[in-house]
């Protein structure tokens, strides 16, 4: 969840890319008021067998005990937290949102809607919006990709979700928040208008350069339920 103060100041927008500087020029807070407040559910899934030239993180939070090693193929008291957030623990999450009357946005993978048929449906119902959040929980963009290898990753799954739910998808958020440096000039050329891997500001912030277009909207990582854990 990202918290947004004092909407009626100016906010920064940087032309950045993550390996440069920042050139800042103003960006006016549309809203007219003085908290705002975004809250993304990640509803990502776990793939328990990779393809061979997957990237993989080298540590999940959560889970069962204190290990954060990723989980060992088949260790099922593991594996089950994955399935516990997709058919409870999301849902939950939603009628907690509706009960405080914060419109929540829904970030789903490729693997997750291709798998567990009406789960992006029934997101797509509860949920103001729907963003993509890559291929699997574990299967993340590295720098080792090639250009159109990235670029398939990005729009194939953003395909899949779009077809899945039924709706139009305009977020990103990565796996584990990996990125290459040209990442967000691959996301707007994909035709995604905002992404949310960069807890870089309290207020979100209108790339310029070769993300021009784009929109970083921060979430922060102190109110991640990974960190917590």
């Amino acid at each position: 969840m990202s918290i947004v103060t004092n909407a009626d100041a100016t906010v920064f927008a940087p032309g950045l890319t993550p390996d440069h500087e920042a050139g800042r020029t103003p960006w006016p807070l549309p809203w007219g008021r003085r908290l705002a407040v975004s809250l993304l559910v990640h509803a990502p899934s776990y793939r328990d067998v990779v393809p061979a030239d997957a990237v993989t993180p080298s540590a999940m939070q959560g889970g069962v005990g204190r290990d954060t090693s990723e989980p060992r193929h088949g260790q099922v008291a593991r594996l089950s937290q994955w399935d516990f957030g997709l058919t409870v623990g999301l849902w939950r999450l939603l009628d907690i949102a509706e009960r405080a009357g914060v419109p929540a946005a829904v970030a789903l993978d490729a693997d997750g809607v291709t798998t567990r048929p009406g789960l992006a449906q029934q997101a797509a119902v509860r949920a103001g919006e729907v963003v993509a959040r890559g291929r699997a929980a574990n299967i993340l963009l590295h720098p080792g990709m090639t250009e159109e290898q990235e670029r398939d990753y990005l729009t194939g799954s953003r395909e899949a979700v779009a077809e899945a739910a039924g709706r139009p998808v305009g977020g990103w958020f990565s796996p584990e928040r990996a990125q290459t440096p040209r990442t967000t000039a691959l996301l707007t050329a994909s035709g995604f208008s905002w992404f949310g891997d960069w807890p870089v500001d309290e207020r979100p912030l209108r790339l310029g350069e070769d993300g021009a277009g784009l929109t970083a909207v921060p979430f922060r990582l102190e109110t991640e339920d990974m960190f917590a854990l």
